[in-house]
């Protein structure tokens, strides 16, 4: 998390050691999950609604968790990111803007009949943002709490 809120950015290096050790201790199975999650989640990156390594970063947790779990967490995640979002986009009086924002967006796609960028880093910046990885944790942490309370 440190490096997706200071540079906005989740080293490959640590995705690497996560995938390695995913390898060495659940094997093949893992690394079918993490490939096809990779799959999966790639037009999410496409259209630069998700980052890269946000993207790996999930395809890590569907290894390591299973895809129940994992979506489980990562539906946790995105409400999490949802009242990040909404509270920065309040907190920063740009809620109708965004929501202007999106619904160009949306309309623009329906009538281009084709996929854009949601996100520009050059265009839009980082102020707009919120790093993922960030709501990732916290619901992992929430899995993994009512996990050892229930005795999964």
């Amino acid at each position: 998390m440190y490096f997706d809120v200071s540079k906005h950015k989740i080293p490959n290096l640590l995705i690497i050691a996560a995938l390695a050790y995913g390898i060495y201790e659940f094997k093949l199975v893992f690394l079918i999950s993490f490939m096809i999650s990779l799959v999966v989640l790639f037009p999410l990156f496409l259209i630069r609604a998700f980052g890269g390594g946000d993207i790996k970063l999930t395809a890590l947790l569907v290894g390591y968790l299973g895809i129940n779990k994992a979506i489980d967490c990562m539906l946790l995640a995105l409400i999490v990111a949802a009242i990040i979002s909404l509270i920065k986009l309040i907190k920063t009086k740009q809620l109708f803007m965004r929501f202007q924002y999106f619904l160009v967006y949306i309309r623009q796609i329906f009538q281009e009949k084709k996929f854009t960028y949601y996100y520009i880093k050059e265009r839009d910046g980082y102020s707009n943002t919120i790093c993922f990885s960030i709501p990732i944790g916290i619901a992992y942490f929430v899995i993994y709490i009512c996990q050892y309370i229930g005795g999964e």
